[in-house]
């Protein structure tokens, strides 16, 4: 460059425009300075509470009964026999005794996956819709597979057994 000063004027100015960016950077690192809240006496008023002073009027009929609600009227009404209808208990049935549903109905045998290097079968049952995988005397979901052929698997459920044929 030919002018000395030019050279001196621009080095001037990039280190104060970096010195602005640092000084940016730094007190944006440092985050916002609050202020140090300062406790406040707070003055407790004097004031006179009165005592509670009011009277409930409880002269209104009871919105739950459709008679009026003077108990000579009610004993009135009990005594006399025309005031109460004679209406026969409800005869209440027996419950019925649930059977519990086939067990075919809602386990189905699926299929087999047997490897016999291993001397392992694994049984696919569908239970409610869901298919599980099971191997022999394993539980789950309250079936417990006891023996497995390939044309039907003896299983158990809650103290219930049965065969199951294997859907064609």
């Amino acid at each position: 460059m030919e002018n000395k000063y030019l050279k001196y004027a621009l080095i001037a100015g990039a280190i104060f425009v970096w010195g602005a960016i640092i000084v940016r950077v730094v007190g944006g690192m440092s985050g916002p300075s609050l202020p140090v809240p300062q406790p406040v006496r707070q003055q407790i008023a004097a004031v006179q509470i009165a005592a509670d002073s009011f009277v409930l009027y409880a002269d209104y009929p009871d919105p739950f009964l459709p008679e009026p609600d003077s108990v000579d009227d009610i004993e009135l009404k009990k005594t006399n026999a025309g005031a109460y209808p004679a209406v026969p208990p409800p005869v209440i049935a027996a419950p019925a005794i649930a059977t519990p549903p086939a067990l075919k109905s809602f386990i189905q045998y699926v299929g087999i996956i047997a490897n016999p290097e291993k001397k392992l079968q694994i049984v696919i049952l569908s239970i409610n819709g869901k298919e599980v995988l099971l191997r022999q005397k394993e539980r789950k979901e309250g079936v417990l597979v006891k023996k497995i052929s390939r044309d039907k698997v003896s299983i158990e459920y809650k103290g219930r057994q049965a065969d199951i044929e294997k859907n064609e």
